[in-house]
């Protein structure tokens, strides 16, 4: 896809964004380790995690921080928790993405994230790369990722402020983006190695629950939980899932024909992993397909082979399909955002408005 690069840049340098994530280096201070019975080991670890959870361009957080905003702003709202409970479930929501960051790369064998070593990476330039050294980046990186889920669970619920009410739906919200996201990384992986069949409903709905109930559908939903606003759960989940298909179906697009300089991806990591995208689930059912799995299969893979499935996968319009129904979604959630209070409908049309010309 073409486009200027003006999300990242744009969302990750806004007021919202920056107050997020100074409230997230707030929180990892406080629960660095002090205890010495912990070991030097697991503080070293919770140091590179801690490094390693800077960046990214906040996406979940600014959109939840900022529909609690809209949500709250001129008329009389009933009984809205504060704004820093708001801040600390925007923080967490992006501890949450974290932790699911630093399992994803054990799943995936990547060791670089947003062009720089992730924590499996760091941990193998320190201690080489053989096989107990592999092994043990592997294992501290799922340990640490499990350590980050708890955090956020607790950064989540923990606020005193919180009435039980909304602690509960929280919960609810909570629960279920985690295991939305368990299944469609479960679905992801068993469609790469062959353990489950491909299918184009299975492949859509690997799309759905592993990032859009957590990227966007849990944001919404939790500020309106936040701001007192029960009622718009539906339509918010609703223009949540449009939102999320869109965005993940434009992560496979990056990852194929993008700039991995800029989306910050190892270049043609889902090529190299073999993963079951609708990009590949299109070109299944064309006359190219023989010469794609041929190179899908084909060993070493190399970037010559990347190029070369890349331009197949242009030439059988697959890259096309995909384009299409990004911008079906996006349309759909633009077409439901009259549903939702005016200053609400501002923030979330501008928030499409970027998703549209995202280039990283």
């Amino acid at each position: 896809m073409s486009g200027p690069d003006l999300p990242a840049p744009t969302l990750s340098a806004s007021p919202l964004a920056l107050e997020v994530r100074a409230r997230i280096d707030e929180i990892m201070a406080s629960h660095a380790p002090q205890q010495p019975r912990l070991g030097e080991t697991y503080a070293r670890l919770w140091g590179h995690t801690t490094a390693t959870s800077r960046g990214g361009k906040l996406v979940r957080a600014h959109l939840l921080l900022g529909a609690y905003d809209a949500l709250t702003r001129g008329e009389p709202q009933p009984a809205p928790a504060p704004r820093d409970a708001a801040l600390d479930v925007a923080a967490a929501v992006e501890l949450l993405h974290h932790a699911f960051l630093l399992i994803d790369d054990v799943i995936d064998g990547d060791h670089s994230r947003r062009g720089a070593p992730n924590l499996p990476g760091q941990l193998l330039a320190e201690a080489g790369s053989d096989a107990p050294a592999a092994h043990w980046a592997a294992s501290a990186s799922i340990l640490m990722g499990t350590d980050m889920l708890s955090l956020a669970h607790h950064i989540a619920l923990a606020h005193d402020a919180l009435r039980p009410s909304t602690q509960t739906h929280l919960a609810r919200l909570w629960r279920l983006a985690v295991t939305d996201s368990v299944a469609g990384e479960l679905l992801d992986v068993g469609l790469a190695d062959g353990v489950i069949a491909p299918t184009s409903a299975r492949v859509e709905s690997m799309t759905a629950l592993k990032t859009a109930t957590y990227t966007f559908e849990l944001p919404l939903r939790a500020a309106a939980c936040l701001a007192g606003r029960a009622e718009l759960d539906d339509t918010l989940r609703r223009i949540g899932q449009h939102l999320g298909l869109g965005f993940q179906l434009q992560d496979d697009i990056l990852s194929v024909f993008g700039d991995s300089a800029h989306h910050g991806k190892p270049a043609f990591s889902d090529l190299r992993e073999g993963k079951h995208t609708l990009l590949l689930s299109h070109a299944r059912h064309t006359t190219a397909w023989a010469a794609i799995r041929d190179l899908l299969d084909s060993e070493p893979f190399t970037p010559e082979t990347a190029r070369a499935l890349a331009d197949l996968l242009e030439d059988c319009g697959a890259r096309t399909e995909v384009d299409r129904r990004i911008t079906d979604h996006f349309a759909s959630a633009s077409n439901l955002l009259y549903l939702v209070p005016s200053a609400l409908e501002s923030h979330l049309e501008d928030l499409v408005g970027r998703l549209k010309d995202r280039a990283v």
